[in-house]
């Protein structure tokens, strides 16, 4: 790594991604996000679906943020939309967003 470059781990100069100290202690769960969609399914199986998939979250990522969109099929282009930028500006909030 020349001297002009910034470290690949935490973006600061003066050091590489192999002394970072930052790599001792990562971030927690910003490397990955999940998109899942069903189709084919009843709206009670739609709102079974999506109480155990945020019950199960909170088991398996407690940490983790959550933004579900549930709908009729024709309107889930506007409703995934909508909670992609619920998603994207509201980055503070733990509370899981639905649109439902």
């Amino acid at each position: 790594m020349g001297p002009n470059m910034p470290c690949s781990i935490c973006g600061k100069d003066g050091h590489n991604a192999k002394t970072c100290n930052e790599k001792q202690h990562p971030t927690v769960g910003d490397t990955h996000a999940l998109w899942v969609k069903f189709d084919k399914i009843t709206g009670k199986e739609a709102s079974e679906l999506l109480k155990a998939i945020i019950d199960i979250k909170e088991e398996i990522a407690p940490h983790a943020r959550g933004t579900f969109a549930k709908g009729a099929k024709k309107e889930m282009p506007q409703k995934i939309a909508e909670a992609l930028r619920l998603s994207e500006n509201n980055t503070a909030d733990d509370e899981p967003k639905k649109i439902e």
